[in-house]
């Protein structure tokens, strides 16, 4: 009796509260007056969207649960307001430097996501940071013309970069440490910069005295 009681008087209000959804949602999510979960892309409360009626479309549709939702706009809109809050703060305080963003690739490397990313942070030029070489591999965007991915720190480019195929054959040419460099600045409009982490861009072992001396232990001749 005292459970259908308070069942009875429990409200919207109180699901919010147990959930904490004012918390996570950051504004982004919230609760209808009929009790659905709900979804505001844009922070704006007159456009909202309410996830059971999205899962409903997919369920006619044939498709089975689980399924993996995700809303561009919210991207678009954490983007924006990253920027145009240190865009703000920069002509507030009269910041004589510049903001450049990027995103962690290790965050989350799912190709929609690194598509998405790219394609809406091209106003801010907003970048990608990869710590390895699948990652950095992601970072290439051909259809960008973005072809030869290059390891960047501090402004200063290291190795190893990753060249499309179609430059194969001009790589094959090639001889001595040098020659990718003047391959690189002859094809600079097909350059992305990557911003990385740590000093593994500028380690270089391409010797058996380098790799002794990086701790290493190559076999006897």
């Amino acid at each position: 009796m005292n459970l259908k009681h308070n069942m009875e008087r429990w409200t919207i209000e109180d699901s919010a509260d147990l959930y904490q959804i004012r918390e996570w949602g950051a504004g982004y999510f919230g609760i209808s007056e009929k009790g659905d979960v709900v979804v505001t892309p844009l922070r704006d409360k007159s456009v909202s969207v309410s996830l059971p009626e999205i899962i409903s479309g997919i369920v006619a549709r044939g498709y089975d649960m689980p399924m993996l939702l995700r809303f561009e706009d919210i991207l678009d809109s954490q983007i924006t307001q990253l920027h145009e809050s240190f865009r703000s703060a920069i002509a507030r305080f009269d910041y004589k430097g510049q903001y450049k963003g990027v995103y962690p690739i290790k965050v989350n490397q799912q190709k929609q996501v690194i598509e998405t990313i790219t394609r809406i942070g091209k106003f801010y030029h907003h970048g990608l940071e990869a710590g390895s070489k699948a990652e950095l591999i992601a970072a290439l965007a051909p259809d960008r013309g973005g072809l030869i991915a290059v390891p960047v720190q501090d402004g200063r480019r290291g190795n190893p970069v990753v060249w499309a195929r179609r430059f194969f054959p001009e790589l094959l040419t090639l001889e001595g440490d040098s020659g990718a460099r003047a391959l690189i600045q002859r094809h600079a409009e097909a350059v992305i910069e990557v911003p990385v982490s740590g000093d593994g861009a500028f380690f270089d072992v391409d010797t058996r005295q380098a790799l002794d001396d990086a701790g290493g232990a190559a076999p006897d001749a």
